[in-house]
């Protein structure tokens, strides 16, 4: 057996060397002062050899003298180097390498971010260079960002979804910078009159009021005198009397702001009117922000505040004020520092609380302030940064909601495009149509929608969508003359107690019209379907009545025939249900419509929204073999 090792015993000073003192340790001026001629002779001959000391490599300036740390210890030392860049001259940096992986060079690249360009340096390839917006890099380090149209789109915030930008519109401001979708164009005439008539050629709901100062408006821009087929998209067009705003226009220009995808097509139709001349405005790089959801105003004002002068502020506060005058929707602020526009968007009723998200301002400015403002927007005011996929379910939670392009277009070129499988679309339909919350860009594959399936022997180029509540006023009266004795019955009973259960959502079965209504109505109704010349489509919404689920794609059905396919669905916070945008055929919605009075079935019902009653007709949205009952509105 092996003898276990001892403990080692202590040293004593006794067993020492002599040259140690008592305490067991070397005095450094003794032994230096010994040592001393030694080390100048060696220093001697040194000198006298001209020898040179080894260089020490950038390895050992990187690494701390070449040694590798422990695997654990790894990340700590060396593994990124933003965090060691102190350890080591900025001359050892070094740009990103081809032959280095992607993770290496992101790694390095992050030293080097500095201000860019709106627009970046053109690529070598034949392909066109991808644009930046003013904050790229901002937006780059937050968001999911596409290239589409040759713009680097923030589609996503990475931390937050839809859901999270519905819940803040209603305590925060939401900020988005929509420099990328309002592409402008200039539109140059001989005098304001003749532009009017040029422009009311292709934009029929035109108008310039030359009272004012500066004239802001919104349409839906159609092909040259085809209205109302054949529509491109929507429009918003600027009209300055003074032109310190944009560089080379005057009162005798007007500038167009359009989607990027249709930005040649409605270049082209421009260009077809003699009278008129219009090109691309690239004079001054137009920077777009959206401040949407709750006191924007005040959002603005604190981001104001160090940024312009007295003079600017005194005329923002007088614009936010309640004693404004309610036709001001525009204001022009020609200060030193900057030029900005503030236009106010207030379409719809700012009593309802579901509509924070629609409701605000857009500011047009130049690339050099955007970034500075954007930032004192967010940082200053407090606001909330988004991007194309919670825009797009602000706009689906209004009442009523707002349509979005090009999904809810299906009368354009581009609605077509949006709803086949291939394409650039695809991408964007992969976000909007994946729910309310983060977002996977990979999911089921996606149906392809042919809106000739609602209309008998028609093609696309034909559809017509009825939008103007002009043209739509015979199908709103049609819906409501349904159920015109629906007054005389309560929406909800009296009860004499408190009850226990949580009251259901307003829901009451209009009552029957009479034997000599009825035939009055089928009457006109079928009158109206005689006068359809076109082939019209109806923009509806879809509230779910109890429980169930609305998802794109699905079939809306009038009894056992198919009329209509939902666009979007969604769960929404301020109503507390589902509900989404579908589009429906006009003649099939006006059949069954004068069937229904005809028999005389409960199809009809009246639902109250925030305090406003309206009469809606019952119908059945279907996937598969599933079944969501829920009732129609028109949106005109």
């Amino acid at each position: 057996m092996m003898k276990a090792v001892g403990r080692k015993k202590h040293t004593s000073w006794k067993n020492l060397p002599s040259f140690f003192d008592v305490s067991g340790s070397v005095s450094v001026a003794t032994f230096g002062a010994r040592r001393l001629p030694e080390i100048k002779a060696l220093w001697a001959q040194v000198e006298q050899q001209n020898t040179q000391l080894p260089s020490i490599s950038a390895k050992a300036l990187e690494s701390g003298g070449g040694k590798k740390s422990s695997r654990h210890l790894r990340r700590r030392t060396t593994s990124y180097k933003r965090r060691i860049r102190h350890r080591f001259p900025a001359a050892a940096i070094k740009p990103p390498s081809e032959s280095q992986c992607r993770k290496a060079r992101r790694r390095c690249h992050r030293l080097h971010m500095r201000e860019c360009a709106p627009t970046p340096p053109a690529s070598r390839t034949d392909e066109p260079p991808v644009h930046w917006i003013a904050n790229h890099i901002w937006h780059a380090k937050r968001f999911h960002t596409c290239n589409l149209w040759n713009w680097r789109v923030p589609m996503l915030h990475s931390n937050r979804g839809a859901k999270a930008a519905l819940r803040l519109a209603q305590e925060r401001t939401l900020v988005q910078e929509a420099t990328w979708c309002q592409r402008p164009i200039r539109c140059t005439c001989s005098d304001v009159p003749l532009l009017s008539q040029c422009l009311l050629r292709i934009i029929p709901s035109f108008t310039i009021q030359t009272s004012r100062g500066v004239s802001v408006g919104s349409g839906t821009v159609h092909e040259v005198d085809s209205f109302p087929k054949r529509a491109l998209g929507p429009v918003t067009w600027i009209w300055t009397r003074h032109g310190e705003l944009f560089e080379g226009v005057d009162d005798t220009s007007v500038v167009l702001l359009v989607h990027p995808c249709i930005q040649q097509s409605v270049l082209k139709e421009l260009d077809s009117i003699a009278a008129l001349k219009a090109c691309v405005y690239t004079e001054q790089q137009l920077c777009c922000l959206r401040l949407r959801g709750f006191q924007p105003d005040i959002c603005i004002a604190k981001a104001f505040e160090g940024l312009f002068s007295l003079e600017s502020q005194k005329e923002v506060d007088t614009f936010f004020s309640d004693n404004s005058p309610s036709h001001l929707d525009a204001i022009q602020l020609n200060d030193a520092n900057a030029n900005l526009l503030i236009v106010r968007k207030a379409t719809h009723d700012n009593s309802v609380f579901c509509n924070l998200g629609v409701l605000g301002f857009d500011i047009y400015c130049s690339a050099g302030t955007a970034k500075s403002l954007f930032q004192s927007l967010v940082l200053a005011g407090g606001a909330a940064p988004i991007g194309l996929t919670e825009w797009s379910h602000l706009l689906q939670d209004a009442h009523p909601p707002v349509p979005v392009f090009p999904r809810d277009w299906p009368d354009t070129p581009s609605g077509v495009e949006y709803w086949q499988t291939d394409g650039i679309w695809c991408t964007v339909r992969r976000y909007l149509e994946g729910g309310s919350g983060r977002i996977n860009p990979i999911g089921p594959p996606l149906r392809s929608v042919q809106w000739a399936e609602l209309i008998d022997g028609v093609g696309d180029e034909d559809v017509v969508v009825v939008r103007d509540a002009a043209f739509g006023k015979p199908f709103e009266e049609a819906l409501a003359a349904s159920g015109s004795h629906y007054s005389t019955h309560e929406t909800s009973q009296s009860h004499p107690r408190r009850p226990r259960r949580s009251p259901t959502p307003p829901f009451v079965t209009t009552p029957k019209l009479s034997v000599e209504d009825a035939k009055a109505f089928f009457a006109s109704c079928n009158a109206l379907i005689q006068s359809l010349t076109l082939p019209a489509l109806l923009l509806c919404h879809i509230t779910v009545f109890g429980k169930g689920v609305l998802r794109p794609n699905d079939t809306v059905f009038f009894d056992q025939r198919e009329s209509g396919i939902v666009t979007s669905g969604s769960f929404s916070p301020a109503r507390g249900q589902f509900h989404g945008i579908a589009v429906i055929g006009a003649s099939r919605f006006l059949s069954h419509v004068a069937a229904v009075v005809s028999s005389g079935s409960n199809t009809f019902a009246v639902r109250e929204c925030d305090g406003k009653r309206s009469i809606q007709l019952g119908v059945s949205v279907r996937r598969g073999d599933q079944s969501v009952f829920g009732t129609l509105s028109l949106i005109l």
